[in-house]
């Protein structure tokens, strides 16, 4: 069964400006289609508008500390209930954060970082190359891969991935197809071996992403020293990619 993409978890991040160029371009494309989607969207924006317009009890920062810890259902629900009166929407919201802080404020302390959240929250699956400049018959099974990749089949395409790095255990960009899918069906243990594959390779071009990925399967195993030291790595690096999402990620799981 194929894994969906869940195009709600991008939300907060859009409205945040944190969507990479290819998340952002996805999301918006999903936008112009499914008016759910655009509904939720003036819902988070509407409420962030109120909150930000009255400073409800300097509440603001602390939405982000328990939106974790707040079931999404229930969320949703608090969300409509404030935006179902245009003249009570502030007032509202004050008691929609109030009620959800008194929820939960007993046992957020002492609940685990919900690393399922943060997983959906920071992963997307990237584009790939779209040649490997490998011999005819490699390349023929690596495009048949990307094509599947591209239409989300990631199990067909996890399958072809791995049939071209059997052929050629030197082409990075099929290990990464590899790791990718075998994520995408959610199967992290599989997407380790592509990823530490293509790090114990070195002087590549997908280590960065590697890296990142790497600490994503770490996180979604929850391996939580493991992904510490991975997201350390790209915040301790000199390269910029990942690295606010990396040093945002390290924060939730040090807090």
């Amino acid at each position: 069964m194929e894994r969906k993409t869940n195009y709600s978890r991008f939300t907060d991040r859009y409205l945040d400006g944190e969507l990479g160029e290819h998340e952002q371009q996805r999301f918006e494309k999903e936008l112009s289609s499914n008016p759910e989607l655009a509904k939720d969207l003036e819902l988070h924006r509407e409420v962030n508008h109120a909150l930000q317009e009255t400073d409800v009890l300097g509440f603001r920062n602390q939405l982000d500390q328990i939106h974790a810890s707040i079931e999404p259902g229930y969320k949703q629900s608090i969300t409509r209930k404030v935006l179902q009166s245009k003249y009570a929407r502030i007032a509202a919201a004050s008691v929609a954060i109030l009620l959800a802080v008194g929820l939960i404020f007993g046992n957020m302390l002492n609940q685990p970082v919900n690393t399922d959240e943060l997983f959906e929250r920071y992963y997307d699956a990237p584009p790939l190359s779209r040649t490997t400049r490998s011999d005819a018959q490699v390349e023929n099974v690596y495009m048949k891969a990307l094509e599947h990749y591209k239409n989300e089949r990631f199990a067909d395409a996890a399958t072809l991935f791995e049939q071209v790095v059997e052929l050629n255990k030197y082409n990075i960009p099929a290990h990464m197809g590899a790791g990718v899918s075998n994520l995408e069906n959610n199967q992290p243990e599989k997407a380790k071996g592509s990823f530490k594959e293509i790090i114990g390779q070195e002087d590549n071009l997908y280590i960065d992403q590697a890296t990142w990925y790497l600490g994503l399967c770490y996180l979604k195993t929850r391996n939580l020293d493991n992904a510490r030291t991975q997201f350390d790595i790209i915040v301790s690096g000199n390269r910029p990619f990942k690295q606010d999402e990396a040093k945002k990620i390290l924060k939730k799981l040090d807090r």
